[in-house]
């Protein structure tokens, strides 16, 4: 008995793998049915659409031949009405006037043309500002290289130009650590602060229109070094030599990518400049602290 039911299992396994094996052949064969369906649909659809153009074309070409077969017909036309005596002269007078019209400009070239003017002397005018800018930063940068020479001068002449220039919405606060030889703190009550007992001034803003004070007086103290104290007015810029209006497209998109690339600069080199100018007010104040400190230890131990 046990045999025979290992035989009836070995049977129904070698069924089952024949069932598996046809049923794996089969999902194939579906998968494969269904492709060449699908390619069939395509190929049909696409012939479809090749004979619609090509009935499209054939129209086309019998229209073209309609109206190739008109126009030959309609030349005879056209010389007996231009040869009666009756339409001579209309027709002499509308070719003039024909003639006349090709010769004038349509309107929307003017247009262009004069958009194209005002654009060069727009850009003409940016450009004339940012040569001003540039010769103001390059003054600024050369104050900045004489405050950076000079130490004892250079920090006192810097100190009453800051400080004499107006308010502005960049506010600079200076914040000394311990290790400078002196401790900053805020008051409770007040805004101030104070160094050791000592209240000292609140930083002074800084603002753009202080280049031209620092610069006039830096200038003028390089000049003549009598003149260090005096307060000196604001030196006129020199006036930009004029230049022709470009009027193709190519001077104009030249214009604009040097006016940006001027942009570019003035930006990096005012935020170098400003932050400079800031980094030397810190350096000034951290100068005070130390010697309010220091100052501070001396009369303590005098009076020790």
């Amino acid at each position: 008995m046990n045999e025979q039911h290992a035989k009836v299992y070995e049977q129904l396994d070698g069924t089952a793998r024949e069932l598996e094996r046809t049923n794996v052949s089969l999902v194939i064969d579906s998968k494969n049915s269904h492709q060449k369906i699908e390619r069939s649909v395509q190929v049909e659809t696409l012939s479809g659409q090749v004979e619609q153009l090509r009935s499209m074309e054939q129209l086309r070409v019998r229209r073209e031949k309609r109206e190739r077969r008109k126009t030959i017909h309609s030349f005879p036309c056209l010389r007996e009405l231009c040869t009666a005596p009756g339409y001579e002269d209309q027709f002499v007078v509308g070719r003039a006037e024909s003639f006349t019209v090709d010769a004038k400009r349509p309107p929307f070239e003017e247009e262009n043309q004069h958009l194209r003017e005002a654009d060069a002397e727009s850009c003409q005018a940016r450009v004339r500002e940012l040569e001003v800018e540039l010769q103001e930063l390059q003054q600024l940068r050369r104050a900045r290289t004489f405050l950076m020479s000079s130490e004892d001068d250079g920090t006192t002449i810097t100190q009453t130009v800051l400080n004499s220039t107006p308010e502005t919405d960049t506010f600079l606060e200076v914040e000394v650590s311990e290790e400078t030889g002196g401790g900053v703190r805020e008051a409770n009550e007040g805004g101030g602060k104070s160094v050791g007992g000592e209240s000292l001034p609140e930083s002074s803003p800084v603002r753009k229109s202080c280049s031209d004070t620092a610069l006039n007086a830096i200038v003028a103290r390089d000049a003549d070094p009598s003149m260090k104290d005096c307060a000196i007015g604001p030196t006129p810029v020199p006036p930009p030599t004029p230049t022709q209006s470009p009027s193709t497209p190519e001077a104009m998109e030249s214009i604009s990518k040097q006016v940006d690339a001027v942009d570019k600069r003035l930006d990096k080199t005012r935020r170098k400049i400003f932050s400079r100018i800031q980094k030397t007010k810190m350096d000034i104040k951290a100068t005070k602290v130390a010697k309010a400190s220091k100052s501070g230890k001396s009369g303590k131990s005098s009076k020790q």
